[in-house]
């Protein structure tokens, strides 16, 4: 099993905003989450990797375009708190129909796992952002 995986995705993170939400089907950012864990689905297809199980410890960065930091219109702290929620298994009030088969795409098994954060803006990235999860 690798000891990290690595997703890129082409638009901005699904940002946490205080509303409904963003896992219900009715919230904006709810594509963005279909998105991410999609993407998710096909980066574990392609390494390996498997759900890394509490309470081991993992490590998150979260590299972000400038345009979609932008577009995005969420601070660092939304779409790190956004990203978290949507890549863990445990997912509270979350209706199984709002995700049917992505649902099983989880990189850890609740976010009280991520023990080491790095957040940063690529001014140089045409668009979109990487999360990368690694094993500490």
């Amino acid at each position: 099993m690798p000891n990290e995986i690595i997703i890129h995705v082409d638009r901005w993170p699904p940002a946490k905003d205080g509303t409904k939400s963003i896992f219900n089907p009715e919230h904006g950012r709810h594509p963005l989450v279909r998105e991410l864990l999609s993407t998710a689905g096909d980066a574990i297809a392609v390494s390996g990797w498997q759900r890394v199980e509490s309470p081991l410890p993992v490590g998150l960065e979260l590299v972000v375009s400038r345009r979609a930091a932008l577009d995005g219109r969420a601070d660092p702290a939304n779409y790190i708190g956004g990203v978290c929620d949507v890549l863990q298994a445990e997912r509270q009030g979350v209706q199984p129909s709002w995700l049917g088969e992505l649902a099983g795409h989880a990189l850890y098994e609740n976010d009280s796992q991520v023990r080491e954060i790095h957040y940063r803006e690529d001014t140089s990235a045409p668009g979109g952002y990487q999360v990368r999860i690694w094993k500490l």
